[in-house]
């Protein structure tokens, strides 16, 4: 949700100029064909990541692989558990002693497995990250450059800064971090469902029937978040826009003693963000534990 508002927002910078002038109007319709923006979508976003697609491809093979092997540790632990408690009264210490061994070698070989998997999943997965907000960070500032002066007259410079910095690694993060977070999480449910439906697919069924009301709220949470961090960042950059104001102009502030009436408004600017930052994670909160709590009733 946040990508898409960080998204809309950088699309409308690239694409649209929100000056008077009517040079500046006309020369707008000229490079847009006289269309309005097409709307942010997260297939448009993805599509950032086109040119690293080898590296996440690699990075989402190593990604199953690390699950692969993260679902496999409690079944392996749990022989592991059994050969030490288990086995019959008179059976002999050494053919126990050579199962245990066998499950300890075992898991050991997944620890180290899913250890690997999952360093080539996060560096190929990061390294992606940082190629894709280069990239778009240097196609922005090329952007932002090129605008009429009337644009720079409509938006202030620390609002630009802040775009340019903020929402880049928001992007960032979409396209490549939470990707990888959501193949994880939909690889261990899919292995998951196998293992479930494979012991009993009559208790299975009984366990996804609270799958409705958890899509149901987290297309709510997504909404209010979609709208919330568009406030969020909104609120983030006039805290941008003050402190660039009072730097720029530092020698003006000076010259009048408005230190603390300067450092006041900064103080609100950051205490709106705050406040909407305490909002959110109030927000955030509610939905993890009701959605933790709806999965541990079911189960």
């Amino acid at each position: 949700a946040e990508a898409i508002a960080a998204g809309r927002r950088l699309s409308r910078r690239l694409v649209v100029v929100r000056g008077e002038a009517s040079r500046s109007d006309k020369l707008l319709d000229a490079e847009a064909g006289g269309r309005p923006p097409r709307e942010v979508t997260f297939g448009r976003l993805l599509g950032l990541a086109r040119p690293e697609l080898p590296l996440l491809a690699t990075a989402t093979v190593a990604l199953f692989f690390s699950s692969a092997a993260q679902m496999a540790m409690p079944g392996l632990v749990g022989h592991m558990v059994g050969g030490v408690i288990g086995g019959a009264a008179g059976e002999a210490s050494d053919a126990k002693r050579r199962a245990l061994n066998g499950a300890v070698l075992q898991l050991a070989c997944v620890f180290v497995a899913g250890g690997f998997f999952s360093f080539v999943r996060g560096y190929l997965f990061t390294l992606a990250g940082e190629r894709v907000v280069a990239r778009l960070r240097r196609r922005l500032f090329s952007a932002l450059v090129r605008q009429e002066v009337s644009f720079f007259d409509a938006n202030t410079t620390g609002e630009l800064m802040n775009r340019l910095a903020s929402d880049t690694t928001v992007i960032q993060s979409a396209v490549t971090v939470n990707v990888s977070m959501g193949l994880r999480f939909g690889a261990q449910v899919v292995l998951g469902l196998v293992l479930i439906f494979a012991e009993s697919w009559k208790l299975s069924l009984l366990m996804l029937a609270v799958v409705p009301a958890i899509v149901a709220v987290g297309v709510v949470y997504g909404r209010f978040m979609k709208r919330f961090s568009k406030q969020y960042q909104a609120a983030l950059a006039r805290a941008a826009d003050v402190a660039q104001e009072c730097f720029s102009g530092i020698r003006t502030v000076r010259s009048f003693a408005n230190e603390p009436r300067e450092a006041d408004r900064y103080d609100g600017a950051v205490d709106e963000s705050f406040g909407l930052g305490r909002k959110k994670a109030l927000a955030y909160g509610a939905f993890g534990s009701l959605i933790g709590t709806t999965g541990q009733f079911a189960v």
